[in-house]
C-alpha cells in the first residue's frame, strides 16, 4: 500500500475515533442487527478500537510507515460498520436534501435575474430557467445554474477563509480541501458535484466558526465543527483511503 497523503494521514487519526464514537452512539446490537456479524466479534471489534484509539499518535510523522495500511484498514472496518447502521439515516438526509434544494435553487436563480435586471444586463437563458415549467430537464437546469453561481460565491468568499482556531488534523484537512478546490476551478472537472460539496462544507465551516468565535466556544471541540470537518475529509480522502461510499460526518 502506498503511504496515504499527509492530509489523508490527519484525515484517518481525526476519523478512527469519530467512527468509535458513532458505533458507540448507536449501540452494538444495532451494529449486529444491520452488519448480520456475531455478537462476539463486534463487542471484540469496539473494545480493539477502544484501545487502538487511546494509542493513537499526535503527529502522523511519529507513526511507523509499515503501521499505516493497518491503520487505514482499521478506518475501512468501522466506517463499513457505522455506513450499514446508519444507511437508513443516510439515505433520509439525501432525500430530505433533494426535496430542500429545488425551491431554494430557484430562488437563488429569481434573485440573480432581478440583479441583472437591476443592472440593465440581463442572461435571457438565465431567466428562462425562472419560468416555472415542469419538465425534469427544465429542474436539472435549474439546478446546475444555480449550482455555478453559488460556486462562484462561495469560492471568492474562500480566499479569506482561515482554519486558524481548529486543531492539529482539522486544520490539515482544511488546508488540503482549499488546495483541491483552488487547483479545480481553474482546472474545472467534467463533473462538478464533489467540488460544489467541498466548497458548500467549506463555506459552511466557515460561517459555523464565525459564529463560535463570537460566543468564545473553541473550535477544535465544537461537535457541528468537528463533524463538517469530517465531511470535508471524506470527500478528499475517501477514494485515496478505500473508505465505505457512504462514510461522512459522524454524530448528532
Amino acid at each position: 500500500m502506498i503511504l496515504p497523503t499527509t492530509g489523508g494521514q490527519h484525515y484517518v487519526l481525526l476519523l478512527i475515533p469519530a467512527l468509535l464514537r458513532e458505533l458507540e452512539r448507536v449501540g452494538v446490537g444495532r451494529v449486529i442487527a444491520k452488519s448480520g456479524l456475531p455478537e462476539q466479534d463486534v463487542t471484540r471489534l469496539v473494545f480493539q478500537s477502544r484501545a487502538l484509539n487511546r494509542a493513537l499518535p499526535e503527529e502522523p510523522a511519529s507513526l511507523e510507515p509499515g503501521l499505516w495500511p493497518d491503520l487505514v484498514h482499521w478506518a475501512q472496518v468501522l466506517s463499513t460498520l457505522v455506513n450499514l447502521a446508519c444507511q437508513e439515516e443516510l439515505d433520509q438526509a439525501r432525500e430530505q436534501a433533494v426535496h430542500q434544494f429545488l425551491p431554494q435553487a430557484r430562488h437563488n436563480l429569481a434573485r440573480e435575474v432581478a440583479r441583472q435586471r437591476r443592472r440593465g444586463d440581463i442572461d435571457f437563458q438565465l431567466a428562462g430557467l425562472v419560468r416555472p415549467q415542469s419538465r425534469s430537464r427544465h429542474a436539472e437546469e435549474i439546478c446546475m445554474e444555480a449550482l455555478r453561481l453559488e460556486r462562484e460565491r462561495r469560492f471568492r468568499s474562500l480566499q479569506r477563509f482561515s482554519a486558524e482556531g481548529l486543531s492539529r488534523h482539522q486544520a490539515a484537512v482544511v488546508r488540503s480541501a482549499k488546495a483541491y478546490v483552488c487547483v479545480q476551478m481553474v482546472s474545472p472537472p467534467e463533473d462538478f458535484d464533489q467540488l460544489d460539496l467541498v466548497i458548500r462544507l467549506l463555506d459552511l465551516l466557515n460561517s459555523e466558526m464565525v459564529g463560535a468565535r463570537s460566543q468564545h466556544r473553541a473550535l477544535a471541540s465544537d461537535p457541528d465543527i468537528a463533524n463538517i470537518v469530517l465531511g470535508v475529509g471524506n470527500l478528499l480522502f475517501r477514494e485515496e483511503l478505500a473508505l465505505s461510499p457512504g462514510t461522512a460526518s459522524t454524530g448528532n
